[in-house]
């Protein structure tokens, strides 16, 4: 199974790499053909203006003449004396030309400059007649391929023997070309990375949920596995009692009788704890199960608890050190599930200890608006791994050679869970083989918020 979920990620993987492959192509090719299309369009608006100053201009010439009037002796009186565009139109006029042009061809938005070159001798761009103000500026970045640079030949004489080639030149820059290209295509360059993006964003989560869902599977197999062995020892345990209770030389005795009675009312009462603690972590996730808060002394519910695992202390040659450095330690807490939480870790102190018990319980305030309690133990600790994942639901770390370490996995996010409804926060710091040490920071009561007290 684990196989085909990384053949399914690395396909995922590499169709999302050929998508973004297919949209970097389509792009440069979009880019290319708008180029082309620009281009294009300044050559066919250009032409058109142009020709209506070559019209202008031959239809200015006093004499027209065939070649059959041509006198063989002499060729001086052929041309004319050139008719100036300039004499005719100014800068702003064929600039409004040139507009009115680019509007019908689509490129309203094309930033240029322009000039009318004559050519009287065959050597091209030797006299400017027109231009705009800046033409000279983007005519020489043109050079550095920054600007581009179209020119439209118009004929300044209508005979039909131009002996002299004279001609007129439309020569129209474009400003930073490249540019222009990119901002007439932006909403499909934007368009494109929206919906790429869309598509990244759907694969990662397409991948974050396979392995979550592949997480969430290992772990249902987990829990099924701690709950049969955490149901099946108490339910062995009963099961031998009342066999036991059924023999005769048993029954005769009170004594052994009591003894396996408290057998099935002690692994009864773990089967309920069980069941309990997996309802109440439900029902505190869906909030349905409010806190009861009432005043708690932290030092005092803290002895309680310890008091509590007194004998299992005394089994493992355990010792409980004492930092008690808070001066207040009066917080608003549900009694019942506070108690579960310091029970938790307490239980945890022990139950990850290797050989012989040390537990050390420090308390101390800040700036008298919050009590610190740290439960340092000598266990076996954890690596910065299995420290990122403790309070995770039924997450339960490889203990090794600890084998009497039994749970669901719910005990760590519980506590956090209650911890987080009180208002306070909880971290651990562990180094593997020296132990752990479980930080709570709860807020004092004159600092309790009423949004907190009635969560």
């Amino acid at each position: 199974m684990k196989k085909v979920y990384y053949l399914i990620i690395v396909l995922i993987v590499l169709s999302l790499i050929g998508v973004i492959a297919l949209q970097v192509l389509w792009l440069k090719n979009s880019i290319e053909i708008q180029k082309e299309q620009i281009a294009h369009g300044v050559e066919v608006c250009g032409s058109d203006v142009a020709k209506e100053l070559s019209d202008y201009i031959n239809s200015s010439y006093i004499k027209k003449f065939t070649p059959f009037d041509i006198p063989a002796h002499s060729l001086d009186w052929i041309h004319e004396k050139p008719v100036f565009i300039s004499k005719r139109f100014s800068v702003e006029d064929i600039n409004r030309k040139l507009k009115d042009q680019f509007v019908k061809y689509g490129l309203s938005n094309l930033i240029y400059d322009f000039a009318i070159i004559i050519n009287t001798n065959s050597s091209a761009y030797n006299n400017i007649e027109l231009q705009t103000s800046r033409f000279s500026i983007h005519y020489l970045d043109s050079t550095n391929n920054k600007n581009f640079i179209f020119t439209i030949q118009y004929q300044t004489e209508s005979n039909y023997i131009d002996l002299n080639n004279n001609y007129g030149y439309l020569c129209v820059t474009v400003h930073n070309f490249n540019e222009q290209v990119l901002s007439s295509i932006k909403m499909l360059f934007i368009g494109a990375f929206i919906f790429t993006f869309f598509i990244i964003i759907a694969f990662y989560f397409t991948i974050k949920t396979m392995l979550n869902q592949k997480k969430i599977s290992e772990i249902k197999t987990s829990l099924m596995n701690n709950i049969t062995h955490e149901f099946k020892t108490p339910i062995a345990s009963i099961s031998l009692a009342v066999e036991a209770l059924n023999n005769e030389k048993v029954l005769s005795n009170k004594t052994q009788i009591k003894y396996f009675i408290d057998i099935i009312k002690d692994e009864n009462k773990r089967i309920n704890n069980h069941v309990e603690t997996i309802l109440q972590l439900a029902l505190l996730e869906k909030k349905e199960s409010p806190l009861q808060l009432v005043h708690v002394h932290v030092h005092e519910l803290l002895r309680e608890v310890v008091h509590f695992y007194s004998l299992q202390l005394q089994m493992r040659s355990g010792f409980i050190s004492w930092k008690i450095n808070a001066t207040a330690d009066l917080i608003m807490a549900d009694k019942t599930h506070f108690t579960n939480v310091m029970s938790n870790l307490i239980d945890n102190a022990i139950k990850y200890s290797i050989s012989y018990v040390l537990i050390t319980i420090t308390t101390y305030n800040i700036d008298q608006d919050f009590i610190v309690i740290e439960i340092e133990d000598n266990g076996i600790g954890m690596t910065p791994e299995i420290q990122k994942h403790v309070f995770d639901q039924f997450y339960r770390a490889d203990t090794g050679n600890v084998h009497n370490v039994k749970g669901f996995g719910l005990g760590m996010s519980y506590t956090k869970t209650i911890i987080q409804k009180l208002g306070g926060t909880i971290k651990v710091e562990s180094t593997v083989d020296i132990g752990s040490t479980f930080i709570i920071k709860l807020p004092l009561l004159h600092v309790v918020k009423s949004d907190v007290i009635t969560k």
